[in-house]
């Protein structure tokens, strides 16, 4: 039995009908896209890979001090947010200053946010940092050696990583 308010509907416009069609098929493609990058990057905080470069950066922190200090403002931390993560979630922050004890980092204004128009600084633990990355007037990257780990396990997962990577070569971050 059909529903008297939609007879004839759908087969008097075939446009209409084509253009359901087409934005059903975008709408399942995004939606597949980020599923399928989603998926890829859900890799275990404890991965071998990321445990070996954290502790890399921890051991290396007094390059970051002597790097920052020449090169303030491309000095960055890396920084898990939530204190008891077991997916390697984490973000890269601005450096505003590096203390014995605390890191302050500027935790960016979100874009739909106008009355925000300046990033927010947060102290961040010395001890909670995961990584560090500075980089250098010539292009070329020192730190960021859980992102090393990543591109080693995305090429292992045949995952495309973003462009940056074009920029690691031989476990060092080269110009461009």
């Amino acid at each position: 039995m059909r529903c008297p308010q939609s007879h004839g509907q759908a087969e008097g416009n075939p446009e209409l009908g084509a253009i359901v069609l087409v934005l059903l098929l975008a709408g399942v493609a995004v939606l597949r896209h980020r599923t399928r990058r989603t998926r890829a990057w859900r890799v275990s905080a404890n991965h071998p890979l990321l445990l070996e470069a954290r502790r890399k950066a921890v051991a290396t922190l007094a390059m970051l001090r002597q790097l920052h200090a020449d090169h303030p403002s491309s000095s960055q931390i890396r920084w898990a947010s939530a204190p008891n993560y077991t997916i390697a979630e984490w973000q890269w922050l601005d450096v505003i200053d590096l203390g014995p004890e605390y890191c302050i980092v500027a935790v960016p204004a979100l874009p739909d946010d106008a009355a925000a128009n300046t990033p927010t600084p947060l102290p961040v633990n010395i001890q909670d940092i995961i990584d560090w990355r500075v980089r250098l007037p010539d292009g070329s990257v020192r730190g960021g050696f859980t992102t090393q780990a990543e591109i080693r396990l995305a090429k292992q997962l045949g995952v495309p990583f973003p462009d940056e990577s074009n920029r690691h070569a031989d476990g060092k971050f080269t110009g461009s």
